[in-house]
């Protein structure tokens, strides 16, 4: 049962391929019915419609789905880094200086620490944000 839940971003991505394809087909299978090129009274203009508005539908709505599952495999993989960046700080910081530390703030943008008497990031120049 957990297999079916271990990597949910592929998942939806595989979903949105297959989503593409089979709007892509039905448009072109819709096309040949029912304006087909073997009929004797055929209409291009519906032809064609059905075949481009088909492939343009047929992306416009698998492109969000697959935007999700890219936005869920990168969180996941930040997620990950993110917990081994911050065993390695702990283990960095263990030891505990006895000078008082400047007051400090990280940009939220750059993660560059900045000293507390400054609004404004010296690499960035992102505003601080006040929380």
């Amino acid at each position: 049962m957990s297999k079916l839940f271990n990597n949910p971003g592929q998942k939806l991505k595989v979903v949105s391929m297959v989503w593409f394809w089979l709007i892509v087909v039905a448009a072109v299978i819709l096309a040949f019915t029912s304006c087909g090129l073997n009929r004797s009274d055929f209409y291009p203009i519906p032809f064609f419609g059905y075949l481009i508005g088909g492939c343009v539908g047929a992306y416009l709505t698998a492109l969000p789905l697959y935007a999700f599952g890219e936005l869920v495999e990168n969180s996941t993989a930040n997620a990950e880094t993110n917990e081994e960046v911050l065993s390695q700080l702990n283990k960095q910081n263990t030891s505990v200086s006895s000078a008082p530390a400047e007051a400090t703030w990280v940009c939220g943008n750059c993660n560059a620490e900045n000293s507390s008497n400054h609004a404004i990031c010296k690499k960035c120049g992102q505003y601080r944000h006040s929380s």
